[in-house]
């Protein structure tokens, strides 16, 4: 495959790749952290996982040239990445707040939603479908992390309140399609969505250690 010659969309493959690695680190850290609490280390490990891999899909995306067909079906095998990752999300959010009889409860709607929301943009192939889902479910997450900080119920909880928060931001920056700037390498608004990102997963992480070590 030949490296593609547009630079925001090299620096935007090159910040996926980053992305993918700080997600990776993530997901196998749960494993080795603590054994208590293997139902939340098993959510938080796909979570960070199906980003990792929706961030390796878009490294070739954006990265290499392709043909129509092979960036069809990356694109789809990335959003069902991303579908997947909201839905464990919320679930990990379920977990916190209920517990885990209530989050396994809530598993077949989490996944019947992640598909229905994946088939409405496979068949309408609009971003904006996503964007929804992920802002639904983030702003969700975020309201639930709130209150498990103010009761302070769970330790780590304003690390995982930052992290969506900056998660968030993240998403609105990508959805507005507007920012740019350059700083040794030009950014465009997926460049700089991949490093808000990696600032949201270094936060999340900080929060589950935090929770996972002085539970």
């Amino acid at each position: 495959m030949e490296w593609i010659d547009i630079p925001t969309e090299q620096t935007t493959a090159v910040t996926d790749a980053l992305l993918a690695m700080a997600a990776a680190f993530s997901a196998l850290y749960l494993k080795r952290i603590s054994q208590a609490e293997p139902f939340k280390i098993k959510l938080w490990f796909w979570v960070f996982s199906l980003l990792a891999a929706a961030s390796l899909l878009g490294t070739s995306a954006h990265g290499f040239k392709l043909t129509e067909a092979q960036q069809t079906l990356i694109w789809s095998l990335l959003y069902l990445a991303l579908d997947g990752v909201i839905a464990l999300f919320m679930l990990a959010v379920a977990y916190e707040i209920w517990g885990e009889r209530m989050a396994r409860r809530f598993i077949p709607l989490a996944v019947g939603l992640a598909i229905m929301v994946f088939l409405v943009h496979l068949l309408r192939s609009e971003f904006i479908v996503f964007i929804i889902y992920e802002a639904v479910g983030m702003v969700l997450a975020l309201f639930g992390y709130i209150w498990l900080a103010l009761s302070k119920r769970r330790s780590g909880a304003w690390y995982m309140v930052a992290g969506v928060s900056v998660s968030l931001l993240a998403a609105m920056v990508q959805a507005g399609k507007e920012f740019t700037f350059s700083f040794i390498w030009p950014f465009d608004h997926n460049g700089v969505y991949h490093v808000m990102q990696m600032v949201g997963v270094a936060l999340l992480w900080l929060g589950l250690r935090k929770s996972l070590l002085l539970r």
